[in-house]
C-alpha cells in the first residue's frame, strides 16, 4: 500500500525495509511455533471430545452441507447457538489428513497460530517501526493467554478469526474485495467477527487518512447480514438468550451490564499480569453500583476512556488500541446477548490485540528518543517476551 507508512523511502530504502519485514516475521513465526510446539503432546481435551472426536459429520465428505449449516456440535448429536462453518472445515480436513491422531489435529492449530501471529506483525508494521512493531506483535503472540486457544485443538476459532481479521484489515485499502472475503472467513470462524466493520472503522483511523464511509459500507452490510441470518434460518437455539428462564442476569440489564464491567477489569489484569489462568471461570453476577468491585471497575474503564482522549492525534495508536480493547468485548458482555457463560479467559485474547497495539505505541516513542530511553524500552520489551 502506498499509503503506508514507507511510502516516503527511496527505492533502496524500500527494498531493505522490505527484507527487514521479511526477517522479523520469521522470528515472530518460529517464536510462536517454538513457544506453543509443547501443544503437540496434549490429548484432545476440552470440547474436542464434542467438536472432533464424537463428530459424525467430520467422517465423510457426503456431510460437508451439514457441518456447514448446522451448529457446531450437531455432528455428536447435540444442539448449540454456535455456528462456525470456517472451523468446522478446518476440523474436517484434519481428520481427512490426520485421522483421530491428536497430534496432527494440534499442529495444524500451532501453524495457524503461527500464521496469526507472523498477521499481527505485518498488521503493527503499517503503524511502527520494524522492531516496535515485532515487539507488539510478540508480546501480543507469546502471551500466557494464548495458551485458552492454542493448545487444544478445536480453540482455534479464536485463532482462525484473528488471522482474518488481520489480513483483511492489511487488503482494506488495495484490496477490498479480498478484505470483505477476509471479513466473511473472520466472522464464519468465531461469532465476534462480526465485529470486523468496527474493528476496520478503528485501524482505519489509527493509520490516518480514513477512507469515506462508502468504502467501509459493505462490511456493515456483511455484518449485518450474518446478523439477520444467525436470528432466523441460523438460529438453531435462542441466539439471543442461552439460559431459556429467568434469572437475575436474563431479568435486569443493568445487572448484566454491573458483572460485564467487572470482566474488564478482570480481563485487563490477566493481560498485564497473567496468573492464575482458567479456561473456565467461575464469576459472580453483581446487582448493585455500590459494590466495590463494581464501581471500581466503572471507575478503571472510564479512565481508560478519558486516557484515550489525551492521548489525540500524535498518539493516535494508542488511544485507538484502548478504545479497541474495550468494543472488542461487546460480543461476550451478555448485554445483548446472553451467551453461554459471564466469564472465559479466551474471551479477552481479541480485545488484548488493542493493548499490544497501545504497546507497540509506546515501543515507537522509546525507540525515536533513542539513547538511554530506547535501550531502557529494548530490555523491557524483549525481558517481557522472554517471560
Amino acid at each position: 500500500d502506498p499509503r503506508d507508512r514507507s511510502h516516503h523511502l527511496s527505492d533502496a530504502q524500500t527494498a531493505a525495509h522490505a527484507r527487514t519485514l521479511r526477517r522479523l516475521s520469521g522470528l515472530v513465526a518460529l517464536a510462536a511455533g517454538l513457544v506453543f510446539s509443547a501443544c503437540l503432546l496434549n490429548a484432545f481435551v476440552w470440547d474436542d471430545e464434542q467438536f472432533i472426536v464424537k463428530n459424525a459429520f467430520l467422517a465423510s465428505p457426503r456431510f460437508l452441507l451439514k457441518l456447514l449449516t448446522e451448529n457446531v456440535v450437531a455432528g455428536a448429536g447435540l444442539v448449540s447457538n454456535l455456528y462456525r462453518p470456517l472451523q468446522s472445515l478446518t476440523h474436517f480436513l484434519d481428520v481427512q489428513l490426520w485421522g483421530y491422531r491428536a497430534w496432527g489435529h494440534h499442529l495444524t492449530t500451532v501453524l495457524l497460530h503461527v500464521a496469526a501471529s507472523v498477521a499481527v506483525f505485518r498488521l503493527f508494521a503499517r503503524l511502527f517501526a520494524p522492531w516496535p512493531a515485532a515487539l507488539a506483535a510478540l508480546l501480543f503472540s507469546l502471551h500466557p493467554l494464548q495458551s485458552e486457544a492454542v493448545a487444544y485443538a478445536c480453540g482455534r476459532g479464536d485463532t482462525l478469526a484473528i488471522l482474518f481479521l488481520c489480513l483483511g484489515l492489511l487488503a482494506f485499502r488495495s484490496r477490498r474485495g479480498l478484505s470483505l472475503v477476509c471479513a466473511a472467513l473472520s466472522v464464519a470462524s468465531k461469532e465476534h467477527g462480526v465485529l470486523f466493520p468496527a474493528l476496520l472503522f478503528l485501524y482505519d483511523r489509527a493509520l490516518g487518512r480514513p477512507a469515506p464511509f462508502r468504502r467501509h459500507l459493505p462490511f456493515w452490510l456483511l455484518s449485518a447480514g450474518y446478523v439477520a441470518a444467525r436470528l432466523t434460518v441460523l438460529n438453531f437455539q435462542d441466539t439471543l438468550n442461552f439460559y431459556g428462564q429467568p434469572n437475575p442476569l436474563t431479568e435486569h440489564v443493568l445487572v448484566r451490564a454491573y458483572t460485564y464491567l467487572t470482566t474488564l477489569s478482570k480481563g485487563l489484569l490477566l493481560w498485564v499480569w497473567p496468573v492464575d489462568l482458567h479456561h473456565e471461570r467461575s464469576w459472580l453476577v453483581f446487582t448493585s453500583l455500590a459494590i466495590p468491585q463494581v464501581w471500581l471497575s466503572l471507575l478503571l474503564v472510564a479512565t481508560l476512556l478519558w486516557l484515550s482522549l489525551r492521548l489525540g492525534a500524535r498518539n493516535r495508536p494508542a488511544a485507538i488500541g484502548l478504545w479497541w480493547f474495550v468494543i472488542a468485548t461487546l460480543p461476550t458482555s451478555n448485554l445483548i446477548v446472553l451467551i453461554n457463560a459471564v466469564f472465559y479467559d479466551h474471551w479477552f485474547i481479541l480485545p488484548g490485540l488493542g493493548l499490544a497495539m497501545a504497546a507497540g505505541q509506546a515501543l515507537e516513542r522509546a525507540f525515536a528518543r533513542g539513547g538511554q530511553v530506547r535501550r531502557a524500552a529494548v530490555v523491557l520489551g524483549v525481558g517481557a517476551v522472554l517471560v
